[in-house]
């Protein structure tokens, strides 16, 4: 497939502020990415400070995109320092319909320009791209973020901020220094709510992607109609539920967090609506949930770092 085709699939940015097409990419994104894309962009199509994603393509051996997200500590693009708007999240990469993805930050940019404009064949791998059920660059772009998003193997930093309660505070805290301390807590919390969207959108990623993988074994169900009293007890069928996190039920893994919770209720209330028009009734064992709370508490704790 060709670029402009496989560009086509993608809905172009038509309008931002109001201004013309030839302006609608900010000039700071264009010239991020000069020397290796031009003008091959895609975007959502809201207007003006509500434009919330990017994506520029580039076609050598394969089309990657390169993605940029709005910064949500700004209400409009306008109220951002140049630069600091739109800020590299992260590439898409299709190849002959397979499709792959990595998370990355505005730091890794110039390398990972460096590794796919040198048309390289084994970008992918060099940049571990992984296999991806996302068949759009503008899908794989949260909606939004504080700085603090991070890639996964990255730790959020914090500073220490006492004086925003009073069960910590250092003594006497004048108004000035608990204002300041409580901007410091909420930023952190921000932090922490984009590390879990993340996770979540990691979780999307990958969603059935046993049904992907072997379609052939789930195709061979399908023709069954589901309905062989011994599916349970095929290797197809154990596979699925071993490799899929939010089959809590069926076989729910020692790390279990409520990453897996909010996976388990999205895939049951979209196959439940769009299927039969209904969702099925569902519980989990309070025990389950216990684990998955206090595991999220030990994620969440593992993956931040506390400066002095």
């Amino acid at each position: 497939m060709g670029m402009r085709e496989d560009f086509a699939k993608f809905q172009q940015i038509f309008s931002m502020a109001k201004i013309t097409r030839h302006e609608t990419v900010p000039d700071y994104l264009r010239t991020a990415m000069s020397g290796i894309v031009w003008d091959d962009w895609v975007g959502d199509t809201n207007d003006g400070g509500e434009c919330n994603k990017f994506a520029c393509l580039y076609s050598g051996g394969a089309s990657f995109y390169f993605c940029f997200g709005r910064d949500t500590r700004y209400k409009s693009i306008r109220e951002a320092p140049q630069g600091e708007a739109f800020q590299f999240c992260g590439l898409v990469a299709n190849v002959d319909e397979n499709w792959y993805s990595g998370k990355f930050t505005k730091d890794d940019l110039p390398s990972v320009k460096r590794i796919v404009g040198s048309e390289n064949e084994d970008a992918i791998i060099t940049l571990k791209l992984k296999p991806t059920n996302i068949k759009n660059p503008l899908a794989f772009i949260p909606s939004g973020w504080s700085s603090g998003f991070v890639k996964s193997n990255q730790k959020i930093s914090i500073q220490k901020s006492p004086n925003a309660d009073t069960r910590t505070a250092e003594g006497e805290v004048d108004k000035e220094e608990l204002l300041r301390s409580t901007e410091m807590h909420i930023s952190d919390v921000q932090q922490g709510l984009a590390f879990f969207a993340d996770k979540l959108h990691d979780a999307g990623s990958i969603h059935d992607n046993t049904k992907i993988s072997d379609i052939d074994g789930f195709y061979k169900l399908a023709q069954a109609g589901f309905k062989d009293e011994d599916f349970r007890a095929g290797d197809w069928f154990k596979k699925h539920v071993t490799e899929e996190r939010h089959h809590l039920k069926d076989h729910c893994p020692d790390d279990v967090t409520l990453i897996d919770v909010l996976e388990r209720i999205a895939d049951s209330v979209m196959a439940g609506l769009a299927r039969s028009g209904s969702v099925y009734s569902d519980s989990l064992d309070p025990e389950i949930l216990e684990k998955a709370y206090q595991n999220t508490i030990e994620l969440l704790k593992r993956n931040v770092e506390v400066k002095d």
